[in-house]
């Protein structure tokens, strides 16, 4: 209850979500002036390279055959391909869209302010003073083909500040705040003036985090730090000009901010956030055989490992074209959502308590078994398992009912620094889970996230509260040896191991998230081939490659005790569920011991065991436990919160012995060299995820 009386608040102080947007009435009401997305017909933008396509409004300029006028699709871009003016005119627009792009390369709001890398550069105010209100405002606008534009068809969109911020970052603080003073005096006096000219509905794009480019990694942490600090000033004085704006003409205009930051922070932090970026694999380099740009836009050079798009950046300050593509959408799903701006209005403290209340809400965990999901939860394989009994079992939530409200805080394109900001703050960066996990009748995990305050590729603690539910629910004649999970077959652990292996292993994959949609097998189709799956992550399914470093298991002893079994029958209570334990039972007591449900402390003991012989890397475990080692580091395993165990993986993998038991000597010699080959490799998978590393104590000999 108390999340949604939350988010019911963030909705009335004006939160336009962005995820996803709908034709909804705004919380900030638009003027008349915007009738929605759908009927805008030409856009004017103003800015640097991340924008720029080389226009020039005195040659051909945009038509409906043309959109973008001059030059050819895609134009001169920073980007290798399409930049966001191109992707929001031909990709993401609602509407026939003519773009008259004005953004020159390396502008600063004015060059008598902070000057470009060279006098022959455009800056925004001569963008607009120079070439927009002569050749497009007026009477007689005198560009070529200038359009019978009005307010009400046209959007105005401002993206500027990667120069001005890269050149006077370092200025000592009173200095910066005069200087910062000025400019944002002339850009809010830009704005009025384009009102002046009949403007009505206006875009604010803030400064991405290009404190994370090449160009910043390379000059050290301090200088990176010292940007970033920068860019959330300079982003700050962005949105008051956009609230400014707002409040001047109440009722008479429509204002916008999009966060490039939050989106670009979101794709650098995990990729695969954005369908768009989904395959990038570098995310903090650039190949210099790529940087002046390529010929096609998935080139490929060998000496630089991949595609140039599956590179975030071109060269050390512009990124390739997938992440434009995503700031496109994002500033044509805000324009469908209505104006956002009225938010701003509310005092900075106001936001921060709405917003912490929302990430530390949390919601409840079910009260057993019978708590009814609709829609109902049923299993998924929605990922590749590599445990074929992994996706059977598990019980998911819909998508929908994932208690996920920093996503959407995150995609809202003005909160997304102040959220950062909450999060920073609290335990653990906000990368602390909780989880509770019901283990229903001896047949089925219940997982339901009950704190998700972060979205994160790395997660720094798990917590997991498991919970007994019942025996199991056929008894006497009606319980099969088939059924019962406490059984392996074939040297294998039992399959109550793959349930809770199954669980783990999506968590690794797809992250704390409810169900995802699944595409439909195809007739006749049986489970999922390999070349299925390919397909497959071509839709989005793809492994988010996950990081765990401490997850903690807690299994607690329900408040009602009676339906448990005896604490000295635990034998019996294995031996009566066909298991191969304890003495023969008559009819009558194995009825009644299949009724009765797990004891914790067993339920315990048996996962301590279970885990023990995964990570020992068996023959029949090897494959299963390779993906533990690589993307985890501390597992604990109590009993209502006294410890019982403590994996530290680092340490075992340090030691890992060979426990290869293979029937001949050529198939020990193939799993000794597997193992040897995987030992060799996982190092560096763990440096990678930020996971601790130990020297191997145990040398593993193949010829």
């Amino acid at each position: 209850m108390r999340s949604s009386v939350v988010l019911t608040a963030l909705n009335a102080a004006g939160l336009a979500m962005s995820a996803p947007p709908s034709r909804r009435q705004s919380d900030c009401d638009a003027t008349s002036t915007w009738a929605g997305w759908e009927t805008i017909k030409h856009a004017f933008v103003f800015g640097d390279s991340y924008s720029q396509t080389g226009f020039d409004y005195t040659s051909t300029n945009p038509t409906p055959s043309n959109p973008l006028g001059n030059p050819a699709y895609p134009g001169w871009t920073s980007s290798n391909g399409p930049n966001w003016v191109d992707f929001l005119t031909t990709k993401h627009n609602a509407s026939l869209l003519q773009t008259y792009n004005l953004a020159y390369g390396g502008a600063t709001v004015d060059s008598d302010l902070i000057a470009p890398y060279d006098p022959s550069v455009i800056s925004m105010k001569e963008q607009i003073r120079s070439q927009f209100l002569p050749g497009y405002a007026g009477d007689a606008p005198t560009a070529p083909g200038a359009p019978a534009w009005a307010g009400a068809d046209s959007v105005f969109a401002f993206w500027i500040g990667i120069n001005d911020v890269g050149n006077s970052w370092w200025f000592e603080a009173p200095e910066l705040e005069a200087l910062y003073g000025d400019i944002f005096a002339l850009y809010a006096a830009l704005a009025a003036e384009l009102y002046a000219a009949g403007a009505r509905n206006f875009v604010f794009v803030d400064v991405p985090p290009v404190d994370r480019s090449p160009l910043m990694i390379a000059q050290g942490p301090e200088a990176a730090a010292g940007e970033k600090k920068i860019i959330a000033q300079w982003n700050g004085l962005v949105a008051g000009v956009a609230a400014d704006l707002k409040a001047a003409h109440a009722g008479d205009v429509n204002v916008w901010s999009y966060s490039s930051s939050g989106s670009f922070g979101a794709a650098l932090d995990d990729p695969t956030v954005y369908a768009a970026t989904a395959s990038m694999k570098n995310l903090t380099e650039f190949c210099t055989e790529y940087q002046s740009g390529t010929a096609e836009w998935d080139t490929f050079i060998e000496s630089c490992g991949v595609p140039v798009d599956q590179y975030f950046w071109l060269n050390d300050l512009h990124p390739t074209y997938p992440i434009h593509d995503v700031v496109a959408q994002g500033v044509a799903d805000t324009l469908t959502a209505g104006p956002n701006v009225f938010l701003l209005t509310i005092p900075r403290e106001t936001r921060d308590a709405i917003i912490e209340l929302v990430l530390f809400s949390g919601r409840p965990a079910p009260v057993d078994y019978n708590y009814v999901s609709i829609p109902a939860r049923t299993t998924s394989e929605d990922i590749d398992y590599q445990s074929s009994l992994g996706c059977r079992g598990v019980m998911y939530e819909p998508e929908t009912m994932t208690p996920a409200a920093t996503p959407l805080l995150l995609a809202n394109r003005q909160l997304h620094a102040e959220t950062k900001g909450v999060l920073e703050r609290m335990p653990g960066g906000g990368h602390k889970y909780s989880l509770d996990l019901m283990f229903v009748q001896e047949r089925e995990l219940w997982p339901t996230w009950t704190s998700l305050p972060a979205f994160a590729q790395h997660i720094d603690t798990l917590d997991v509260t498991i919970r007994v539910m019942g025996g199991h629910d056929k008894v006497g004649a009606g319980y099969s040896r088939l059924q019962t999970i406490w059984q392996g077959g074939d040297c294998s652990p039992p399959a109550v191991d793959w349930l809770f292996y199954g669980a783990l292993e999506r968590l690794l994959k797809a992250g704390p998230m409810g169900k995802i949609s699944e595409p439909e097998p195809e007739p006749g189709e049986k489970g999922r081939s390999r070349k299925k799956w390919r397909c497959e992550k071509e839709a989005g399914l793809v492994d988010r490659e996950v990081t765990v470093k401490r997850l903690n298991l807690n299994v607690v002893t329900p408040a009602d005790t009676t339906k448990l079994a005896d604490m000295d029958c635990k034998l019996e209570w294995l031996g009566a569920r066909q298991a191969g334990w304890g003495r023969p039972l008559e009819v009558a007591e194995k009825e009644r011991l299949q009724k009765t449900a797990m004891r914790p402390e067993w339920l315990a003991d048996f996962m301590i065991v279970s885990l023990r012989s995964l990570l020992e890397m068996g023959s029949q475990t090897f494959i299963y436990a390779s993906i533990v080692y690589e993307r985890m580091e501390d597992i604990t395993i109590s009993v209502d919160g006294e410890l019982r165990k403590e994996y530290k993986l680092s340490e075992m993998l340090s030691v890992l012995p060979c426990n290869e038991y293979s029937h001949t000597e050529e198939a020990r010699e193939r799993r000794m060299r597997q193992l040897y080959n995987w030992r060799e490799w996982v190092s560096p998978i763990r440096e990678k995820a930020g996971l601790p590393v130990k020297p191997l104590e145990v040398s593993l000999s193949v010829d």
